[in-house]
């Protein structure tokens, strides 16, 4: 049985995942929470597809509410383009 991810929790795997994006702000325009059937995911929307010498998991460990116990957040990544003021 999947376990549903909490907000909460895909907060949490959404700071890990700035913090992996950090020294690359060229590689995305935002990244957010976006719901799932499972709950909730990591949504990160990139401004062109990632150069071969960079990879963005597809999941992100968080603890649970069970002490001793890690959850996957889910990381879904979708190029969007470069972002523009309007």
């Amino acid at each position: 049985m999947t376990k549903e991810i909490t907000l909460e929790q895909a907060r949490q795997a959404k700071q890990k995942v700035i913090t992996i994006l950090q020294d690359r702000p060229d590689l995305y325009t935002g990244v957010g929470i976006a719901s799932t059937i499972s709950g909730y995911a990591v949504k990160v929307h990139l401004s062109s597809s990632l150069p071969e010498d960079f990879s963005l998991p597809k999941t992100v460990p968080v603890n649970s509410e069970v002490v001793g116990e890690a959850l996957e957040v889910p990381v879904n990544a979708e190029v969007v383009g470069e972002a523009y003021a309007s």
